[in-house]
């Protein structure tokens, strides 16, 4: 039986929050979704398990407002925040190499856009393992 994952999905492109929230659902995991990183953080900032981290997985989209994906990770690293770097994923349609190298150099995972379905349940799936 593979695991059951509780999940945050940070996208301002309601089609992917929700595509994605509905796959993995459908999986049996856990989703919360929010369309700014902003909203997590308030979200964050509320939760009483300051000694795991609040979800399991994140996959966070890089061209958000009011701050990247990249700086909401690299705020999410702070020590509050107990969920390696390694289950946190940016995803872009347009990385640049820098923002990539630094994203990645940071530990966090960098996918390109468009992140196919069977790519997220892959990804889960190696988390098990």
């Amino acid at each position: 039986m593979a695991a059951i994952f509780n999940i945050c999905v940070i996208d301002d492109e309601m089609s992917i929050r929700d595509t994605f929230k509905w796959h993995l659902e459908d999986q049996g995991h856990k989703v919360t979704a929010f369309d700014c990183p902003d909203e997590m953080i308030s979200y964050c900032d509320k939760c009483f398990c300051r000694e795991m981290p609040c979800f399991d997985v994140i996959f966070v989209d890089y061209n958000m407002l009011p701050i990247s994906g990249l700086d909401f990770l690299i705020h999410s690293t702070l020590p509050h925040c107990k969920l390696p770097a390694n289950r946190k994923f940016l995803m872009s349609g347009a990385f640049t190499n820098q923002t990539k190298t630094r994203a990645q150099g940071m530990g966090f995972r960098a996918l390109h856009k468009p992140v196919y379905l069977h790519t997220l349940t892959e990804i889960l799936e190696s988390l098990y393992e």
